[in-house]
């Protein structure tokens, strides 16, 4: 993705491109500001779109933004589907804050496939702070910054298993 930046940013047509790849749905509004919205719209009337078998999304240090991940990429969209295929996402080296930080954590709350989310260099255990793996104790002591922090709250809020966390 790095070799379709310009001066002023990302590609957004080529953003809408992998969001259209990794949901393997064609949206018209390709390239326009109404894309989000159809593509929402498309995952949203067909529960049984058959997403490509996308594993690993790794978009790290590609100058995305908040109205990137969220508007152009659909991040939340495609994790919030019941056929979502992706278990690593990994977004490091990019310029977004807690309002996609949030997003991705409501996403969350209906995605079982995701294991590990990389928003700053700490890699979350999506599952693990979701309570799917009853552990009991978690340590992620280091560098914690706030969008990894905002995720974990939402992760975490019917986590029945889970008594100890270390940041």
């Amino acid at each position: 993705l790095k070799k379709f930046h310009s001066q002023e940013g990302v590609d957004v047509g080529m953003l809408h491109v992998i969001a259209m790849a990794i949901t393997g749905v064609y949206c018209e509004a390709y390239g326009t500001e109404e894309f989000q919205d159809e593509l929402a719209l498309a995952l949203e009337q067909n529960e049984n779109v058959s997403m490509p078998a996308i594993r690993t999304l790794c978009l790290v240090g590609c100058n995305l933004t908040d109205d990137n991940i969220i508007k152009d990429v659909c991040l939340g969209s495609i994790l919030a589907h019941g056929n979502c295929t992706i278990t690593a996402i990994d977004l490091r080296e990019n310029y977004f804050g807690n309002e996609t930080a949030w997003n991705l954590a409501e996403s969350l709350v209906g995605n079982g496939t995701l294991i590990t989310l990389n928003l700053t260099g700490i890699q979350l255990p999506v599952q693990v702070l979701r309570g799917q793996k009853g552990k009991k104790s978690l340590d992620l002591s280091g560098e914690v910054y706030d969008v990894d922090t905002i995720v974990i709250a939402g992760l975490i809020r019917d986590n029945m298993y889970l008594s100890s966390l270390v940041l």
